[in-house]
């Protein structure tokens, strides 16, 4: 006769999320039920891990994402995404046509290259920083650097305003000296 055990576990009380296997992946999965949308669909983000404490951990930062106002549906967000967003609802008809142009030169270059298809709630201040410092590698000007820096952080500053996110990642990052052009006078 075989014995089998049963160890009972404490549960969870209501809201708290649950944690499991998800074999199809091969990943431990956490997900925290926030209702249901306008639409009447369940909202239940999703999180994974190669352990089950990382998972716990991604779940208790999500619990705590929603409990200070974060849109957790939008999590899937990218930086590209907030930026057409930005760019369509906030700037609008408020700038001249070569500003706005200016805009989407910068968004759709350089920006777009380096973090364009990050996750917005992924981005940290590394991420930022590498952009600017890959920028400086490739001989670019402070100014540029510093232009780059501003739009990031405005992009970011509407995802806040959003609540996609709970941080501007950008607004403590200091764009990095850089090549003074000839006849071009100021500094870094």
């Amino acid at each position: 006769m075989t014995w089998r055990w049963i160890v009972a576990r404490e549960r969870r009380e209501r809201g708290d999320g649950t944690i499991f296997y998800r074999k199809s992946r091969k990943r431990w999965a956490a997900q925290v039920d926030l209702g249901v949308d306008a639409a009447g669909a369940r909202v239940r983000p999703t999180v994974y891990g190669a352990t089950r404490e990382e998972v716990r951990t991604k779940l208790e930062e999500l619990r705590n994402a929603h409990r200070k106002g974060a849109d957790l549906t939008a999590r899937g967000t990218t930086f590209d995404e907030i930026a057409t967003a930005w760019l369509q609802r906030d700037v609008g008809e408020r700038v001249s046509e070569s500003t706005r142009s200016n805009y989407e030169t910068l968004l759709r270059g350089r920006i777009s290259h380096a973090i364009g298809q990050d996750r917005v709630v992924d981005l940290r201040t590394e991420d930022v920083e590498d952009m600017l410092l890959e920028m400086r590698d490739l001989g670019l000007s402070a100014r540029y650097m510093r232009l780059t820096l501003n739009l990031t952080s405005r992009v970011l500053d509407y995802a806040m305003r959003r609540d996609v996110i709970l941080r501007n990642v950008a607004d403590r990052v200091r764009a990095p000296a850089g090549l003074n052009r000839p006849g071009f006078v100021g500094g870094s």
